[in-house]
């Protein structure tokens, strides 16, 4: 919870939209199958989900759909094989 913490928790954003980041970077992280100890993956994932939220983008499932794809293409281009689909 640390990365969504320090993505999302620093008070610039209201707080319904800091839930459905959180709810978001979760479904995202799930989808990827990224688990506790793959910190890197976990910043990428709360990163991209603080840039959807930045664009104006609230809709949990686009903010997730694109978060999801955009994972995977860096996942392939830096050569983490883990960020793949399932």
């Amino acid at each position: 919870m640390t990365h969504i913490r320090y993505a999302f928790d620093e008070g610039s954003l209201p707080r319904e939209e800091v839930l459905v980041a959180r709810e978001a970077y979760r479904d995202a992280c799930a989808e990827l199958a990224i688990t506790k100890r793959r910190s890197r993956q976990h910043r990428m994932v709360a990163l991209c989900v603080r840039e959807m939220i930045d664009l104006g983008e609230f809709r949990k499932d686009r903010i997730v759909k694109a978060t999801v794809i955009r994972c995977r293409s860096l996942g392939n281009l830096i050569g983490e094989g883990r960020v793949e689909a399932r």
